[in-house]
């Protein structure tokens, strides 16, 4: 059968043992390379490819209306709520953008034209978004349009989402004390009185008392505790250099930064940034359709729409090719002829369109070459396993890595993407933080935070079962069990998506500086759905001694 060109560089050939037709392209200019073509043949085929293409060009120029995908569209419209900022993903505005355009819990609403963020049961005002850095600025919604900036009941202890927003490291918070009692502050208490607030238009009542703000680490935090009956905790942004009043502070707010899926990739290729709430992936919007990670870059738009519109005038001009095609093969010998489309690229590998699948994940993809540059050319050896060995490194900011190097294999990469996949989905104290991943061809690597303790095993057993010597105290395995434990429960309820390891044991337990553990090699993990309480043994697997004997009865 035949169907409709999908782009100009696909090929029409028509083989057979003495001749060869290629139609190179679909225009007024197409070129007919025929090498060795009967004459007879050429005169038969001649006037159907003028009249294909003349028909072709007078449809085409009267329905060039090209379809467009409409999640495209929905988010290719930019929000804003009249302050001038631009409100696009991860970010969106309810009830002004379509929630498939932004991020999971990033949903933003307008509040005297500010855009204003909900965390917890607080509201804060958003005075600057930097999409590149992935940060914001944000103060107290509590302070807009009052004039008592600086009274503590106006304001809760700022509580953040871990998993999704973060203060930055240079933010430091300021305590500030109310309903304190005045004769003490004037007795043996008197140095705290240098830390007392004199708000602007605002005088001391019953209900306030005094107040004191305090920087979190200061000596005499301490003392203003004894003195005051009420304390809270508020982010600030300090800056050196410059002596600013407690109104100020607050007002301008602090700096957050956030955790969510890069969008550059797909932008660069001309689609939007969207997410899929049903199966809980990161999704770029493009003319033609969705897709994983970015716009195919072969398929123009006008190419992508053409054919859903113009459907009556692709049918007669593919009735014409079906009568040409018809009239040439029957000059030729039947038992000698094969008509066929040829394509120039196959079909992707697994691996590939496992990745192109999880173009959500926060992770840096790295080149070969930046592998052995970070490692020295695999210099500095930690350990090595049946999967590959693991290499010092460190990242051009100074950060130290672990470098897992997969051997190459001809195999489809199950484990590889396993451990991407699984392991881009956590976030946890006592998982093993991925930093990103190197997949060129046969070349994988994976990139972790470097654990200066190395594996469990080490600690409470060896090869020569008379010469263990365990290294660690009973407390310190108990914290560790613990940890464990803990991260365990987070991979099987904690996380976005359910995740079951699958291969616990000492060597796949890392430990920090602080012999804090980190749950490691998701090689062998399974990703399931929150939705099913019931896993089949079917697909049970680990290190025999480690799993559990009934497996394999």
């Amino acid at each position: 059968s035949i169907s409709r060109l999908r782009s100009p560089d696909d090929h029409i050939v028509l083989y057979s043992p003495l001749n060869v037709i290629k139609i190179s392209s679909l225009s007024s200019s197409s070129v007919v390379n025929i090498p060795k073509m009967n004459q007879n043949l050429l005169m038969s085929f001649s006037p159907f490819i003028h009249l294909f293409t003349i028909t072709f060009l007078l449809l085409a120029s009267k329905a060039i209306c090209v379809y467009v995908d409409p999640q495209f569209l929905s988010c290719s419209v930019t929000g804003t709520c009249g302050d001038g900022q631009i409100i696009s993903f991860p970010f969106y505005i309810q009830d002004q953008q379509e929630s498939f355009c932004g991020y999971p819990g990033f949903n933003l609403f307008c509040h005297n034209s500010r855009p204003v963020l909900r965390l917890r049961d607080d509201s804060y005002i958003i005075h600057q978004i930097d999409y590149i850095n992935q940060t914001l600025r944000v103060s107290n919604a509590a302070f807009l349009n009052t004039s008592n900036a600086c009274v503590p009941h106006l304001l809760k202890n700022t509580s953040l989402p871990d998993d999704r927003f973060n203060l930055l490291s240079n933010q430091t918070e300021l305590i500030l004390f109310s309903r304190c009692n005045s004769t003490l502050l004037g007795g043996s208490n008197s140095t705290l009185l240098k830390y007392k607030v004199n708000c602007s238009g605002e005088t001391e009542t019953e209900t306030t008392g005094p107040i004191l703000s305090i920087f979190d680490g200061d000596p005499l935090l301490g003392s203003a505790s004894e003195v005051c009956e009420e304390e809270l905790a508020v982010p600030v942004d300090v800056r050196r250099g410059e002596n600013e009043g407690i109104e100020r502070m607050v007002e301008r707010g602090f700096v957050l930064k956030w955790t969510a899926s890069h969008c550059s990739i797909c932008e660069s290729s001309g689609g939007k940034c969207g997410f899929n709430s049903i199966n809980y992936l990161f999704r770029c919007f493009c003319p033609d359709r969705p897709h994983a990670l970015g716009c195919d870059p072969d398929l123009p738009v006008a190419a992508k729409g053409l054919g859903m519109d113009l459907g009556p005038a692709l049918g007669a001009i593919l009735a014409l090719v079906m009568i040409a095609v018809c009239c040439c093969i029957r000059k030729l010998k039947p038992d000698n002829s094969i008509f066929f489309w040829k394509k120039k690229t196959g079909d992707s590998k697994s691996i590939d369109a496992f990745l192109k699948n999880h173009g959500h994940m926060p992770l840096t993809i790295y080149r070969y070459t930046e592998v052995k540059k970070m490692t020295e050319n695999f210099k500095d050896k930690l350990g090595q396993g049946g999967y590959g060995g693991v290499f010092k490194g460190k990242l051009p900011d100074g950060l130290l890595v672990a470098v897992k190097v997969l051997k190459e294999s001809k195999s489809n990469g199950e484990e590889f993407v396993n451990e991407v996949a699984s392991i881009s989905r956590t976030s946890h104290v006592n998982i093993v933080n991925l930093l990103g991943f190197c997949y060129e061809g046969a070349k994988r690597a994976l990139i972790y935070e470097f654990m200066s303790n190395g594996s469990l095993e080490k600690y409470i057993y060896e090869e020569n079962p008379s010469t263990a010597n365990c290294k660690l105290g009973l407390e310190t395995l108990h914290d560790i069990a613990i940890g464990v434990a803990r991260g365990l429960e987070y991979l099987h309820g904690g996380c976005n998506t359910r995740i079951l390891h699958f291969d616990i044991k000492p060597h796949n337990i890392l430990l920090d500086e602080n012999f804090c553990p980190k749950i490691s090699d998701f090689g062998l993990a399974k990703i399931c759905p929150e939705t099913e309480s019931i896993i089949s043994m079917m697909g049970t697997r680990g290190t025999a001694g480690y799993i559990a004997p009934e497996v394999f009865c």
